[in-house]
């Protein structure tokens, strides 16, 4: 593709030199990152063209130029509801008035995204939002500008892997409460009095946008049936996983995937695996060396005491993929730390549970399993460890059901028991939101995303008038239409 074709994303910053009090210290250094991250994924499909200390005229002028072909806009500075304050020749702020900058914004036909991290531009947002088809994000209040180099930096860090505006939003939002909590550090001093809601909002109808990138196809291969909705599954995954590695060895993280049976649990889990964690380690440097080993440990004991739940999840562990030499009642956790090991330094175990078979002793064995066997069993190993639980409730569960089946538990049970085991570790633990079933709309957005020139029929003959179907109806539909493509088949 030539430079001349290509897309364009526009990033533009203005400080104020003249005034040390307004200084944005972190904001140049915002801008570069962004752009060489840009650059270095999206380079060869987007031409990044960035404009540092902007005044007017130069904004107008890269409009001028590439206004056919800009697809994402971002303004980087000091701003306040109805005006960005871009600098003159001397370097003092310069003001641009709101009403005609979203006159000109609007008058781009491929500007799909506009990102405004200055102080309090909401209603300049509002306004775009409201009049045109894009998706904004812009501040409620005067913000920190290195809470706004964090956030900006996980936008675009997601945005450029493949994630629509909405998906990108959230991990950065997720990433800015990690880094520097909830509270005043993320606003401007003279507002560190009040406290207030997250500073940066989301406007518009079509926040389901991404970047036009072929490689988010390729990278997914035979598993893009795999890759319908889960999105905020995927993105809470990835965030606990991207700070495993950079922690020591033999410090475990542990999820919490819980939904109604016909959610396809499992499945989630092998996305996890085959795309998300292959694709993050594949943008590590040459020679990490990450070796991945995975377990799925099939039975988990419902019935007994505890000690006998404990000796019979163990042989299970061990049956799992016939380990040697560590089946016995004597068998504890370091005999299984030594063989792993010798395997793999990303080791991966998922255990699968009925909701209906949930007991005390069920809360009890969990706790043992994960505290004990596992996060101290794993202290000082030479791998990193990842621990998905299944829970799969009944496809429908009311109290009539439950009394039926003479059931104690309720689903609201379960939840307060994972809320409890997470409060005893909460930097290792990640309950992932419910899996829901799929609707129409799922569909339509995994078809725009992967085959918008094939299959845009495809959600009315999967749904055929229904609502919503169970995601094992809709993965098995997507796979055979995929494999009917690609034996030349019309759909």
């Amino acid at each position: 593709m030539s430079k001349e074709t290509k897309s364009v994303i526009f990033l533009a910053y203005a400080n104020d030199r003249a005034d040390p009090a307004n200084y944005l210290r972190n904001l140049v250094t915002e801008v570069r990152n962004i752009r060489h991250l840009l650059e270095d994924k999206v380079g060869g499909v987007y031409e990044i063209v960035s404009r540092g200390n902007a005044n007017l005229e130069d904004i107008l002028r890269v409009f001028d130029q590439y206004g056919e072909r800009i697809e994402v806009f971002h303004f980087a500075g000091h701003a306040d509801s109805w005006q960005l304050m871009l600098e003159d020749a001397a370097g003092h702020a310069q003001a641009a008035g709101a009403a005609g900058l979203n006159e000109l914004l609007l008058g781009q036909k491929k500007l799909r995204l506009v990102f405004l991290n200055g102080c309090t531009t909401w209603q300049q947002a509002a306004d775009l939002a409201e009049k045109g088809e894009l998706a904004v994000i812009a501040t409620s209040r005067s913000i920190n500008d290195q809470a706004a180099a964090i956030f900006s930096g996980r936008f675009y860090e997601r945005l450029a892997d493949g994630s629509s505006v909405a998906i990108a939003f959230e991990a950065a939002q997720t990433k800015v409460h990690i880094q520097m909590g909830q509270g005043r550090s993320l606003y401007w001093e003279a507002q560190q009095e009040e406290e207030l809601e997250f500073p940066w909002q989301l406007y518009g109808r079509h926040t389901d946008w991404r970047l036009a990138l072929p490689g988010v196809k390729k990278r997914s291969g035979r598993l893009l049936h795999l890759m319908c909705d889960r999105d905020p599954q995927a993105e809470s995954f990835l965030d606990r996983f991207e700070s495993l590695l950079s922690r020591e060895a033999g410090d475990p993280q542990y999820y919490f995937i819980h939904g109604p049976r016909g959610e396809r649990h499992k499945s989630l889990v092998r996305r996890f695996r085959e795309i998300e964690i292959r694709h993050h380690l594949g943008r590590m440097p040459a020679g990490s060396g990450v070796l991945v080993d995975f377990y799925d440990v099939p039975f988990w004991p419902t019935t007994g005491d505890l000690d006998m739940r404990k000796r019979n999840l163990k042989r299970s562990i061990a049956r799992s993929r016939e380990l040697p030499g560590i089946v016995g009642s004597k068998w504890e956790s370091p005999a299984l730390m030594a063989l792993l090991a010798q395997r793999g330094n990303l080791v991966v175990f998922q255990h699968q549970l009925a909701a209906e078979k949930w007991d005390s002793t069920t809360f009890r064995l969990l706790e043992w399993y994960i505290h004990d066997f596992w996060m101290a069993g794993s202290e000082g190993a030479s791998f990193h460890f990842l621990l998905f639980v299944n829970i799969v409730y009944p496809e429908k569960w009311g109290s009539f059901l439950r009394r039926f089946l003479g059931l104690a538990t309720s689903r609201q049970d379960i939840w307060e028991d994972m809320q409890a085991l997470k409060r005893k570790t909460p930097e290792n633990c990640t309950i992932l939101a419910e899996l829901q079933p799929i609707t129409p709309e799922d569909v339509a957005a995994w078809v725009d995303t992967y085959f918008p020139d094939n299959m845009q029929h495809l959600p009315g003959t999967i749904f055929d008038k229904q609502k919503r179907l169970p995601m094992k109806v809709v993965e098995t539909q997507l796979k055979l239409a995929i494999e009917r493509l690609e034996r030349g088949e019309l759909l």
